[in-house]
Order: C-alpha cells, then structure tokens, then sequence
C-alpha cells in the first residue's frame, strides 16, 4: 500500500497496490476486480492497465475493523466480471495472492489498523458500594489500549489518564472526597476521534463523620438496683 502506517477510521480512503510479475491490461467492462479485505471491506481498482502494478481502492465502512489490515485469503482477489490479461500473451493473470500474513502480502508489508468504533471502558476499583472514611482513593479499570480515560464523579469529571498498552489504567483524584455518595464513571476517546459511552457506575459512600458517644440513661447516678 501507498498509504502510510497508522489507524484509519470510517471515511478514510486506502490505496492497495497488486504487483504482478508481467505488464497486465485490466478489462472492466464486464466487472470491475475487486479485493476483499480481513476487515470486512472490499478494495476496487482503479487504475494501473498497461503496467504491472494494479492500485485498488478501499474506502473503509461504518462497523469494519481490522488490527493489521491485510486480504481475507489468498483468493481475495476477485475479477468479479472483469479481466486482468497479460499484454504480453493476452492470457487471464492467476489472481492467486501471498497468504494474509505471509511475505509478499499487506499486512507484512504495511501496519494499517481499522478501527470504526471504541468499547465501553469498566471501572474496576473501588468496590461497588464501599463505604469507607478514605477521602482520596484511587479509581482504576480497563479501556482500549492508548485511549484517552476521563473520570467523572457524578457530571463533574475528575480528570483524565491514558489507557496503557495492555489496556489498564488507574487515576487519583488531586481533590479530596467530600462525605455523601459518590457515583464514578467513565468515558473513553480514542486515537481517531471515537467517544464511547460512558461505562457502568460506580458507586462509593465517604463517611469521615466519628460516631457520637453513647449515653447511659438508666440507671440514675447512685441509684440502687435490686
């Protein structure tokens, strides 16, 4: 591919090039050839008859994903009613690829993630309903890898943190709790611009108030009990 390294979402045009061994005349009268791609997405050809080398283009789709886009096999390429000849003797090219993976194909050679869509990250810690005298704790969970965290307690956000590459992440308040309930959640963005909905509450209880001494009422002071 000529299009750089890096994640694409929907909306983005990638340029996927074929290399044959020999000149080729691509026919699409009948049929333009396709490609189909691991993400769920099909590259159509555009252009490169009269040379060996074909450029197809794939326009990535709402819903489609890929951690290494590369083709779904290595009969992915498709004439789909079309022709690729050899100019030289006029022959059907063997549209047989490299294998996804293998040398010689997309994903070996390029690293183009597809991402349409972001998960919902979860808090983990604290415990779900704690009710403790703790007025700063520390808030952590999971999210996709390298994605933007930001916290919220109630509608105010606390801040935010950045999801590590396995996918952790933890935060600490800078302001102290005040007493009452207190209901976490969070948000995450991601890399191209995908803002998931907020995840699950979690909820805590701040309790720094002591216990009022208890009274003795009865007996009276220097009463006798029989």
């Amino acid at each position: 591919s000529t299009t750089p390294d890096g994640v694409y979402a929907e909306g983005s045009t990638i340029l996927v090039t074929v290399k044959f061994t020999e000149a080729v005349t691509v026919n699409t009268a009948g049929g333009v050839p396709q490609l189909t791609l691991n993400s769920g997405g099909i590259a159509s050809y555009v252009s490169g008859s009269g040379s060996d080398t074909v450029v197809m283009s794939y326009t990535v789709g709402v819903g489609e994903a890929s951690p290494d886009l590369d083709s779904v096999s290595s009969v992915a390429l498709s004439f789909n009613g079309g022709t690729i000849r050899s100019i030289a003797k006029n022959e059907l090219l063997d549209p047989t690829l490299p294998p996804p993976g293998a040398l010689g194909s997309l994903g070996r050679n390029r690293a183009l993630v597809i991402d349409t869509a972001i998960s919902v990250p979860v808090i983990d810690t604290p415990p779900q309903n704690l009710i403790t005298n703790a007025t700063l704790l520390p808030i952590s969970g999971s999210a996709e890898s390298g994605s933007t965290v930001t916290i919220f307690d109630g509608g105010n956000s606390l801040g935010t943190t950045t999801a590590n590459g396995v996918g952790s992440w933890s935060f600490t308040p800078i302001a102290p709790f005040v007493d009452g309930n207190h209901d976490f959640t969070a948000t995450a963005l991601d890399g191209v611009g995908h803002l998931s909905a907020p995840s699950a509450v979690r909820s805590i209880t701040v309790d720094t108030v002591l216990p009022v001494a208890p009274i003795i009422l009865a007996p009276a002071a220097g009463a006798t009990v029989l």
